[in-house]
């Protein structure tokens, strides 16, 4: 949330504001977790958390193989399109071709952990020097291609720690009162605003831009504690309502979709979206058939006018917790969930022991839980959040007995 064009006051980010006005805006995005690696699988694959945790837990139970693609994924669904598709920043994953890419930058394997101050020796720190370093592979790869279509997931390590921003970054708050952490915060802010002009700027010099559709949104919210170092921003991480929480910092995103002279430009829409409804207007956007048994809708009919995008909710997860009495080390929690709806953030958790609701439009920063004063919205939002996750087991059931048998 932290951009010029969502209104803040602090962040300098010209880049990211005039992508804004060359296309459409959804500030009422939301990703399905407030982690990366949780959120990134679910732009990978269209499967909210708790779906793809019900798909995959048996599959790698069987051994039956690593990666993502033979869940169907983004990259693997264009490629039926002659899509190419270039891997680069966070991927989590294993080597890029696990995840359906045909070409990448990250080919090492294991778990990154969820945060860390520096980036040597992590799983897929091949990749996660795109953007921090410079642009040229992904250059390279556009460059490449010639007329052929692509696609380019570019997820840099940023704003994320190591927030390590040059002096020149650093002197665009100079004035502000920020604080040591904030400060280094916002610089890389700037920075990746500065990535994505480069970039930009690429694509118009190759021909490309008119030709090309931008999306942009972030994995993950953050809390900016702003001007001082409250709590010393427990371990790098912000507030404790920002990532690694249930709460709507560390959920929303804004989510741009430009293609000049193409989808509106300068518009901005109000419905609920989803991570999920993000990958599935990617597949419609590259013409390839939907990925199926995925709940994400197509934004496309919308933009276009040539339809509708109805959706009354959204829903997203978590397992673990930050816990800042330990300064943000992990606590697991038992499945935490949340319902955000127009109006209302109900959130429920641990087998129904926490319990809370959220005028959220008057209580962004919910503070006052509402819970005990509307039993009925309670039990409304408890109902329909039981009833889809039930169905989601019901499906990651008959997915079990599909793919079991195509291995006949």
């Amino acid at each position: 949330m932290d951009f010029g064009f969502m209104g803040s006051e602090i962040a300098s980010t010209p880049n990211l504001d005039q992508l804004a006005r060359s296309g459409s805006v959804f500030p009422r995005g939301f990703s399905t977790a407030s982690v990366c690696r949780p959120a990134l699988r679910s732009l990978l694959t269209g499967l909210h958390p708790a779906e793809f945790e019900s798909r995959w837990t048996p599959r790698r139970a069987r051994q039956a193989g690593p990666g993502l693609a033979w869940l169907g994924t983004l990259p693997e669904r264009v490629a039926t399109g002659g899509y190419a598709s270039f891997q680069g920043g966070k991927h989590w994953e294993g080597h890029y071709s696990l995840s359906g890419f045909s070409h990448g930058m990250t080919v090492s394997s294991g778990d990154a952990g969820a945060d860390f101050e520096g980036l040597d020796g992590a799983a897929g720190a091949e990749g996660l020097a795109l953007g921090r370093d410079g642009l040229e592979p992904l250059f390279e790869f556009i460059d490449a291609r010639g007329e052929q279509p692509f696609l380019a997931w570019f997820a840099p390590m940023l704003p994320h720690v190591p927030h390590d921003a040059s002096p020149e970054l650093l002197a665009r708050y100079d004035g502000l009162g920020l604080g040591r952490r904030a400060l280094a915060y916002y610089a890389n802010v700037s920075r990746l605003d500065d990535r994505v002009g480069e970039l930009l700027r690429h694509l118009e010099a190759r021909g490309l831009r008119e030709k090309t559709v931008v999306v942009f949104l972030v994995d993950n919210g953050w809390e900016t504690l702003g001007r001082g170092d409250a709590q010393a921003e427990i371990a790098n991480l912000g507030g404790n309502r920002g990532k690694l929480s249930i709460y709507e910092l560390g959920f929303r995103t804004p989510v741009v979709i430009s293609w000049p002279g193409v989808l509106p430009e300068g518009e901005r829409f109000e419905a609920l979206v989803s991570l999920v409804d993000v990958a599935a207007t990617l597949v419609d956007l590259s013409g390839a058939a939907p990925l199926p048994g995925r709940e994400g809708q197509s934004l496309l009919p919308l933009l276009t006018g040539t339809g509708s995008f109805d959706r009354e909710r959204v829903i997203g997860s978590m397992t673990e917790l930050r816990d800042d009495s330990r300064r943000g080390r992990l606590a697991r929690s038992g499945k935490t969930w949340f319902v955000r709806t127009p109006s209302w953030r109900y959130v429920w958790g641990a087998s129904g022991e926490r319990e809370e609701l959220y005028r959220i439009e008057e209580d962004p920063l919910e503070t006052n839980d509402v819970a005990s004063e509307h039993p009925r919205e309670v039990e409304r939002l408890r109902g329909l959040l039981t009833d889809w996750v039930e169905r989601i087991e019901h499906d990651a059931a008959g997915f079990q007995v599909e793919a079991a048998g195509s291995q006949l």
